[in-house]
């Protein structure tokens, strides 16, 4: 069975002192090959932190260090994996969605940008879908255009491109924590940047490290992406750097305490030309790598300090290969 959720809603979270009324679609799901609507509306929708729910409306304050937050648990099929779509925007401050278990932190953006994440169900085959903000500061936010769709992993690659990304920050990575020294100095910059030089154009990812006194690498860490336990994917993508120097894209399953991490390291070399790379990959078991169980893993771009100040990066892709 088939399942879509389309245009769920628009979501405004506010500033502190500042209250605006959003307007919301109504949900529609494809359940036996027939659309229903339904309101919005407990017990289907739940809220906490102050949100207003009307049928078609919603607002909210946002208070420092509290988490409001807006809940939809969808019926879904059981052990599939599925892609959640929606655009949101966020000037002063970032947004955060989970979907399952699985989470992202979104970066600040000042007009409208196209995120996902992807979860697997459970036995049950319900899932979780929420958005919420978090900090000491008030920020506003918004979400729109939500889709949820069954992803087939062996059927579609994940392409991480920036193309779509108003900037000045990707929504795809993030930087690694390691970019902060202790006491919060910054080592360098993460940013989208024109790619008029490439042969397709569009924009980059640019990794640069600014510090006097740089760690090994510095690295961009992507949202989760979707696989399959046991499965053979490539990974490759676009690179130019300012000199040449070293580069590697990683592969993780994700760390978690007291159960085995399997994380692969694919080095190259840079140069100030626009360069394909690309690697084989062999995920392990989820009965080996418990992690894999989530149907998601991380990749990250590293930039070797030293003969590079600057990486570009364009058109990161995963796809399944066997």
């Amino acid at each position: 069975m088939n399942q879509r959720i389309h245009r769920i809603f628009y979501i405004t979270i506010l500033t502190a002192g500042k209250e605006i009324t959003m307007r919301f679609a109504v949900i529609l799901f494809l359940l036996a090959g027939a659309l229903q609507a339904e309101e919005i509306k407990r017990p289907a929708w739940n809220w906490y932190g102050g949100w207003k729910i009307k049928t078609e409306s919603a607002s909210i304050v946002h208070t420092p260090k509290t988490w409001p937050k807006l809940v939809r648990t969808v019926p879904l099929k059981a052990d599939t994996l599925y892609q959640c779509s929606f655009s949101y925007l966020a000037p002063e401050g970032g947004l955060h969605c989970r979907g399952g278990k699985n989470s992202v932190a979104l970066p600040a953006q000042k007009t409208f940008a196209p995120a996902n994440i992807y979860f697997k169900t459970d036995g049950d085959g319900k899932a979780e879908l929420s958005w919420y903000t978090e900090g000491s500061l008030p920020y506003s936010a918004e979400v729109k255009d939500i889709s949820v769709e069954a992803f087939d992993g062996e059927k579609h690659a994940v392409k991480l491109d920036f193309d779509n990304d108003p900037g000045p920050f990707p929504v795809a990575f993030s930087r690694h924590v390691r970019w902060m020294r202790d006491g919060g100095d910054e080592l360098g910059t993460l940013t989208v940047v024109s790619a008029a030089d490439h042969i397709d154009g569009g924009k980059a990812m640019r990794l640069k490290w600014d510090s006097e006194n740089p760690p090994e690498r510095i690295n961009a860490v992507s949202m989760p992406v979707p696989v399959i336990p046991g499965k053979v994917y490539r990974v490759g993508g676009w690179f130019k750097a300012d000199h040449d120097g070293k580069a590697q894209i990683i592969v993780d399953g994700g760390w978690q305490k007291g159960l085995e991490h399997w994380v692969k390291f694919n080095n190259f070399t840079v140069s100030p030309e626009w360069q394909h790379r690309s690697f084989e990959i062999e995920v392990p078991t989820a009965e080996k790598i418990v992690q894999l169980q989530s149907g998601v893993l991380t990749l990250s771009i590293g930039l070797f300090c030293g003969g590079s100040r600057e990486l570009d990066v364009k058109g990161i892709t995963w796809e399944f290969v066997r």
